[in-house]
């Protein structure tokens, strides 16, 4: 019989930092189309808002 093997320890650390990584990756460094990823995210949540204001101000 084998002895019973302790537990890993510190793989949710890695792979922590491996999707952070990737986030700020796909974020802020990977240009798509001369823009960043959170310049069109920062620009589909301003176009949210805007046509959320609009939809509250109709009668």
């Amino acid at each position: 019989m084998n002895a019973p093997q302790p537990p890993e320890r510190g793989q949710a650390a890695v792979e922590y930092l491996v999707v952070a990584a990737g986030l700020i990756l796909a974020l802020f460094v990977v240009e798509f189309g001369g823009r960043t990823g959170a310049q069109y995210l920062a620009e589909a949540v301003r176009l949210f808002f805007q046509n959320l204001t609009y939809y509250l101000s109709l009668p």
